[in-house]
C-alpha cells in the first residue's frame, strides 16, 4: 500500500485569502507550487518516522540503507607517512621553499 500526504494549494490561498480574485489565487498556488521546497517536509516525515519507530519499539539501527566501513590503518605506515611528511617539509624549509 503506498500513503501519501497531498495540499491541494489552490485550495489553501482560497481558505487563507478568500477575498482574492480567480486570477490571483491561481497566480499565487501556481507561484507556492513552482518554487516549493520539499526538504523541511522530507525532514518532518523523517523526524515522525523516528518517533513512531520508537514509540512502536521498532529498532531503525542499521536499517537505513548506510553501511559503514571503518579502515584501520597500521601505525607503523601512519609513522613513516609522518616521518616521510616530516623529512620533506624540513627538506623544503631548508631550501627556502
Amino acid at each position: 500500500m503506498t500513503y501519501k500526504i497531498e495540499v491541494d494549494v489552490t485550495s489553501a490561498v482560497r481558505d487563507f485569502y478568500p477575498a482574492l480574485t480567480a486570477s490571483e489565487v491561481d497566480l499565487l498556488a501556481k507561484r507556492v507550487t513552482e518554487n516549493w521546497d520539499y526538504s523541511s517536509m522530507y525532514q518532518d516525515v523523517f523526524d515522525n518516522l523516528v518517533d513512531y519507530a520508537t514509540y512502536n519499539s521498532i529498532d531503525l539501527t542499521g536499517k537505513d540503507g548506510v553501511e559503514e566501513v571503518w579502515i584501520q590503518l597500521s601505525i607503523s605506515r601512519l609513522y613513516l607517512f609522518v616521518t616521510n611528511l616530516s623529512q620533506d617539509t624540513l627538506e623544503q624549509e631548508r631550501m627556502g621553499s
